[in-house]
């Protein structure tokens, strides 16, 4: 896996604005970060599930 940092206060945003819907668990990382491609498995820091396209906008607004 790719060692990397989240910015401070990324992942708190993130809850705050999507409540259960975030998910830091280990087990829906590693899913989320497999594919069927040669690439090695990366999971990611977080997963969101959003429940429309406002959700999904207020996800690529929260990258500050």
């Amino acid at each position: 896996m790719n060692a990397r940092t989240t910015p401070p206060g990324v992942l708190a945003g993130l809850a705050t604005r999507f409540g259960d819907r975030l998910s830091t668990s280990h087990a829906i990382r590693d899913r989320h970060g497999q594919d069927e491609s040669y690439h090695a498995p990366s999971a990611p820091d977080a997963v969101v599930y959003p429940r429309n396209a406002i959700d999904t906008l207020k996800l690529l607004r929260e990258k500050k």
